[in-house]
C-alpha cells in the first residue's frame, strides 16, 4: 500500500495536501507550515530550520506501521526514520494546533482553508485500509509537493 501526500496550498501556518492511495485521489492532508525540508538534507540543517510543534515533516518516503501510541492511548500509524523527528503519527485532527508535526487527514473546502473537516470518520476509513493490508504487504508514504501550473 502506498500513500501519497501532495501538499498544493501553503500558508505560514498551515500546509494542506491531497491524498491518494494507490495512486487514488482518498481525501485531503493537513500538516503545520511546510518549511521547504527534505529527507535528502542533513540532520543539522533541519535541525536549524525546525520551529518544533509548527513544522510539516521533510518531503520524502517513509515507512508506515501501526502502533501503540502512549499520547493517544490506542494504535495509530507512525512513520520512521522522519529526519530531526520523532514520533510523528497519522490521526484525527480539525486545525494545524492539532498536528504537533504529525499528520491529519479530512475534508478540505476553500471556504474554511486552514481547517479540514470529517476527520475521525476519514482516518478511521485510511486506518480500518491500512490495518488490514499490513499483514500483507508494506505500507509506505511519500510526501511531496505537487507542481500547480497556470
Amino acid at each position: 500500500m502506498h500513500i501519497e501526500v501532495k501538499r498544493f496550498l501553503f500558508d505560514e501556518q498551515y500546509t494542506i495536501g491531497r491524498v491518494y492511495i494507490d495512486g487514488i485521489f482518498f481525501c485531503h492532508s493537513l500538516e503545520d507550515r511546510d518549511r521547504n525540508l527534505s529527507d535528502s538534507m542533513p540532520v543539522a540543517e533541519i535541525m536549524k530550520i525546525k520551529v518544533k510543534g509548527q513544522t510539516a515533516i521533510p518531503t520524502g518516503t517513509y515507512t508506515v506501521a501501526n502502533t501503540f501510541s502512549p499520547r493517544f492511548k490506542k494504535y495509530l500509524p507512525i512513520l520512521f526514520r522522519v529526519k530531526g523527528f520523532a514520533g510523528i503519527r497519522m490521526h484525527p485532527g480539525n486545525k494545524a494546533e492539532h498536528t504537533d508535526g504529525c499528520i491529519l487527514f479530512g475534508v478540505w473546502d476553500e471556504k474554511t482553508p486552514s481547517k479540514i473537516s470529517h476527520s475521525v470518520r476519514t482516518f478511521n476509513a485510511l486506518h480500518e485500509s491500512l490495518v488490514k493490508r499490513e499483514k500483507k504487504e508494506k505500507i509506505t508514504i511519500t510526501i511531496s509537493k505537487e507542481i500547480v501550473t497556470m
